[in-house]
């Protein structure tokens, strides 16, 4: 993945990894200051783990991951558009 990737230019440098935009995925969460069990549900994380103990309440729309996301997206480059 990680050479597919640098081929078509979607990774800045050897050191980018598709590991290190989960990373880079979760600290943009962090900066719009997401509660940590919105940014584990979207990162794809149990929330029952993160919190130790049984759920409560419905899980988040489509709609609802969706504008969260917003707050976070990075702009195209140029040469992608």
């Amino acid at each position: 993945m990680n050479k597919a990737l640098r081929e078509k230019g979607l990774l800045p440098s050897e050191k980018h990894t598709v590991g290190g935009t989960r990373h880079s995925f979760e600290s943009r969460l962090k900066k719009v200051q997401l509660p940590n069990d919105d940014r584990g549900e979207l990162m794809g994380h149990s929330v029952k783990a993160i919190r130790d103990r049984e759920l409560y309440g419905d899980d988040m729309t489509l709609e609802e991951k969706l504008a969260l996301h917003n707050l976070i997206v990075l702009a195209v480059p140029k040469h992608l558009e």
